[in-house]
């Protein structure tokens, strides 16, 4: 039985290593893997990191009184930033295996990146920048066991990220030209607004205080101002892993 437990400790760490290092090509709008805490009895602060090729996140969230935690995101990058903070409120069953939570929040990002950069040995022919705010609600909820006996413990948690995004500048721009000379594509807007359906499966795979978590997310924008369908908005699904440690106070 012990053995089981390595294997899926390898194979998920194998997993881990596989999506950390995989990059995503640059679009328009940058989004960001959701943070889902999902506290329980214990006061605690959580810290995530995710890695990729041209990007760091890291995620902490924390629950100073019960039914009452913050959060905060952070990804930088090479012409990304992306800076966010939300309060919300929490709750779980009397076993402790149902757990649910609501997240408000806001958050300042940037992004900018010019024609040259090489993804999956393609080269890219277009250029971009964006600037936006972003406010949000965020609901979820999960299932949580313990694998008694071996420390270990897993979870699923199903959350979904209304965003409004505020533009107050938008660029897009193709390097290939027409006959005249002028960009195939041209997309320039100025306070243009987005809303944006993000929802996500987060699973985590722990032992003691350290968690794998592993992320897919879908993402449906819809624009009455400008046209996020011929603008690489952002890719449609996303997949992100990471890793969590828990901070836990003693009572």
């Amino acid at each position: 039985m012990k053995g089981a437990v390595v294997i899926r400790c390898s194979y998920f760490i194998s997993i881990a290593i596989l999506i950390l290092f995989s990059g995503c090509a640059r679009t328009v709008y940058i989004p960001a893997s959701e943070n889902v805490p999902m506290f329980d009895t214990n006061r605690q602060i959580k810290a995530t990191g995710f890695v990729s090729t041209s990007s760091l996140q890291l995620q902490g969230a924390y629950n100073p009184v019960k039914h009452f935690s913050v959060a905060t995101n952070i990804k930088a990058g090479n012409g990304v930033g992306m800076y966010d903070a939300a309060i919300g409120t929490y709750g779980f069953n009397h076993n402790i295996n149902w757990r649910y939570e609501l997240f408000g929040g806001y958050g300042y990002n940037y992004n900018y990146s010019n024609e040259g950069v090489f993804h999956l040995e393609k080269r890219r022919d277009y250029n971009i920048a964006s600037e936006y705010n972003r406010y949000y609600i965020q609901p979820a909820f999960g299932y949580f066991h313990n694998l008694i006996g071996y420390n270990t413990h897993y979870s699923f948690v199903f959350s979904s990220r209304e965003s409004y995004l505020h533009f107050s500048g938008y660029a897009y721009t193709s390097t290939r030209t027409s006959a005249l000379g002028e960009p195939i594509v041209n997309k320039n807007y100025h306070n243009q607004d987005v809303f944006v359906f993000e929802p996500a499966i987060t699973t985590k795979f722990g032992i003691k205080n350290i968690n794998l978590l592993f992320q897919v997310e879908s993402i449906s924008p819809y624009a009455a101002g400008f046209d996020v369908v011929h603008s690489d908005f952002s890719h449609t699904i996303l997949f992100s892993a990471g890793i969590e440690y828990n901070f836990v106070f003693r009572k």
